[in-house]
């Protein structure tokens, strides 16, 4: 497979809605196109595409927010086509948005999570995200999530 990762851009929105709903099953998982298109252009966002064949079949999506004392990112998206999932193409999207948040000077990244999507949690407590918070009802009636959280200044991240 002739894979490149690159920049996201505002061209890409009807590709990346176009993938985020064929990643996800229920409509209030994704993001419109509009969203997309607005995150994209966002000077605090980070968004990267997976691409192969001409074809987008990844993405990923990070913003930098800026608290009375620090800054904190925020792994917005993660969306791997079906077809290709299982190749370690979301650590490809991933890990590149973390290096970006903690050059921006992020000391921690949070992200939500459905408590059922055991591949996408295994990915991230691999990528060092711990458990912060259960999330009753987050995405729906009796669809719970998780919030969890990365130290970027950890020193095993940093060695």
């Amino acid at each position: 497979m002739n894979l490149i990762i690159r920049q996201a851009v505002s061209t890409d929105a009807a590709a990346i809605h176009a993938l985020e709903q064929r990643c996800f099953a229920r409509v209030e998982e994704t993001f419109t196109r509009r969203q997309v298109q607005y995150a994209l252009t966002s000077p605090r966002a980070i968004g990267l595409i997976a691409e192969s064949g001409g074809a987008i079949i990844g993405w990923s999506l990070a913003l930098v927010r800026r608290h009375r004392y620090s800054l904190s990112g925020r792994l917005y998206a993660v969306a791997v086509d079906p077809a290709h999932q299982g190749r370690g193409l979301g650590r490809r999207l991933i890990e590149p948005l973390l290096d970006a948040m903690r050059d921006r000077g992020a000391a921690r990244v949070y992200l939500e999570v459905r408590t059922d999507n055991l591949g996408a949690i295994e990915l991230y407590r691999k990528l060092g995200f711990d458990d912060h918070d259960l999330l009753i009802d987050y995405y729906g009636d009796n669809i719970h999530g998780y919030r969890m959280r990365l130290e970027l200044n950890s020193p095993a991240l940093l060695a």
